[in-house]
């Protein structure tokens, strides 16, 4: 194959990638504006950010985006941007503006995770508050359905999207995000094994950590793992583990290459968040959220929604927009009086105990993706 040859076919499996049909995409794309903007509540609910208030210049990581502003900031300061993220999520969450509220979350998110933050490859709060903000407003249409935006254009008589539009535009924010998340996870065993280097150098390095890391959840009260002491003494069993990661997280660029391959990949992953969440307490809990652009919600509502859909009162549009804008509100103003902290139970839903449910749900999803995968079937959640 000569050279404009081979970069004929790479812009041609490019184009096929991004501009491939996804089943449901108009309405599962709706869904997840309003999983994004429920977790992304979560998120904001285990942590106060005022309690960062007064903190010294020399007691942080010096952030660039900080610079404009005074090193000490009050209770009250932390609090208002807090709220205004609130009230925009409560207005994305409804479908109001999406565009706008996304580039409000982008800005508001970046300032308050820049306090307690560093920039790391590590830090997967920038999947939350960062990539889907940002790609959500450049390419997204995720408030064409399940949305007042799409409510008000019916009330006006002018067309609408089915949820069932399969066509690439209302999938392309989405996919855009996988091609993040497989730069990420491919570019791992770079660092691990080559540029730091220790993940080829000490093959008992997971096992040791696995040791350490026991030590660490027993401080932080959470449950140790039963089986570290056995699995750091049979070399045979943690050192074809510990290539196995470099492996699998070298290999996950296969995810761009069709829907069946992503599934397998993307369940899989959830698996390995879940190992490390519970196993060794390094939790990438916010990247959760990437995830979820990738499941069918709009399928799984049919199933569930009962018969006629539900019914939607006939309100005049000022009067729609009128009680979004007071929900949001409320929910602003009374967030930090104790509402916030429902959203995750008062604490009690925190970054380790969602991986005890997804653990078994991931690893029977992967099962299914590796089946199909081998049969070279379709996923019924692709």
């Amino acid at each position: 194959m000569s050279l404009r040859g081979f970069f004929d076919w790479g812009v041609a499996r490019v184009e096929a990638f991004f501009a491939e049909p996804e089943p449901n995409a108009a309405g599962r794309m709706g869904w997840f504006r309003i999983v994004f903007a429920l977790l992304y509540l979560w998120h904001l609910s285990l942590f106060d950010a005022s309690l960062l208030a007064g903190i010294p210049a020399e007691g942080r990581e010096e952030m660039l985006v900080l610079a404009p502003f005074p090193d000490a900031w009050s209770v009250e300061a932390f609090r208002w941007l807090e709220r205004a993220m609130v009230a925009a999520l409560v207005l994305l969450l409804v479908g109001w503006r999406a565009r706008w509220m996304c580039g409000v979350l982008l800005v508001l998110g970046i300032l308050r995770e820049a306090w307690p933050s560093s920039v790391a490859i590590e830090n997967s709060n920038v999947f939350i508050t960062l990539h889907i903000p940002f790609f959500m407003m450049v390419a997204g249409r995720w408030d064409d359905t399940h949305s007042l935006t799409a409510w008000l254009r019916r009330r006006r008589g002018e067309p609408t999207v089915s949820p069932t539009e399969d066509a690439w535009p209302w999938f392309l924010g989405a996919r855009v995000l996988l091609v993040v998340l497989a730069a990420l996870f491919t570019s791992s065993p770079i660092f691990k094994g080559f540029l730091d280097g220790t993940w080829l150098e000490r093959p008992d390095l997971l096992a040791n950590l696995m040791l350490i890391r026991n030590v660490k959840a027993a401080t932080l009260g959470l449950p140790v793992n039963p089986f570290a002491p056995w699995i750091a003494s049979h070399p045979w069993f943690y050192q074809p583990m510990q290539i196995g990661v470099l492996l699998f997280e070298g290999l996950f660029f296969v995810a761009l290459f069709g829907r069946t391959w992503r599934n397998a990949f993307l369940a899989t992953a959830l698996v390995f968040h879940s190992f490390n969440a519970l196993f060794l307490v390094v939790s990438f809990t916010p990247v959760l959220a990437v995830y979820a652009a990738f499941v069918d919600w709009e399928a799984l509502w049919r199933r569930v929604r009962p018969a006629g859909g539900v019914p939607i009162p006939d309100l005049p549009p000022t009067v729609a927009i009128g009680l979004a804008w007071a929900a949001a509100l409320a929910l602003a103003l009374t967030w930090h009086a104790g509402v916030g902290a429902v959203f995750s139970l008062g604490g009690w839903i925190d970054w380790h105990r969602p991986f005890y449910a997804l653990l078994p749900l991931a690893a029977v999803v992967a099962a299914v993706q590796t089946v199909r995968l081998a049969r070279g079937a379709r996923s019924w959640i692709a």
